[in-house]
């Protein structure tokens, strides 16, 4: 089996479980009279383990995806997914660098960024029974769970550009 199609099974099937839990578990939890966004927390642990095009690629999936559930307008977290995996991928690089509490930090704050731009984005394309959410209890509800969230996520999306047949563990620092 090549790379490029166990990259993209890996990917479905992740997306797929993601979803699931989020439509199934997260969404039925409420901290703070808020909901944790584990897509979110998938996407922004795309951009920060894999860089901005791999992380771009899956935020949209994963965002597009969760998106066919949602009441809101086809693609909007896709959008907006991608955007924030893209642009916390963009520091890959000075990331690589850093302890695992770091990388956690970037993905709690890539994650209240992206309910915030989600947020900006319903707004723009008249979602006006949004207007009335505490918005930034939300975001720091969010960035909280995926603050907690962010090692097992980081692994996972290490995990699904391993390359086949590498056996080697994935390092501690992801």
């Amino acid at each position: 089996m090549s790379n490029v199609l166990l990259v993209a099974l890996r990917a479905i099937a992740v997306v797929a479980f993601v979803v699931l839990l989020q439509m199934t578990l997260a969404s039925q939890l409420s901290v703070g009279g808020a909901s944790p966004d584990l897509v979110l927390l998938l996407a922004a642990s795309a951009g920060v383990v894999n860089g901005p095009d791999r992380g771009a690629r899956l935020g949209f999936f994963a965002g597009l995806t969760y998106d066919l559930f949602l009441r809101t307008p086809l693609g909007m977290s896709a959008l907006v997914y991608t955007v924030v995996a893209y642009l916390v991928g963009s520091f890959q690089v000075p990331l690589a660098l850093h302890p695992g509490w770091w990388r956690a930090g970037c993905v709690a704050a890539a994650s209240a960024a992206g309910v915030l731009l989600w947020a900006a984005m319903a707004v723009v394309v008249g979602e006006e029974q949004l207007l009335g959410l505490p918005i930034v209890r939300v975001a720091l509800v969010v960035a909280s769970v995926n603050a907690l969230l962010a090692p097992v996520a980081l692994r996972m999306t290490a995990w699904l550009y391993k390359p086949l047949g590498d056996e080697r563990p994935l390092s501690a620092g992801v």
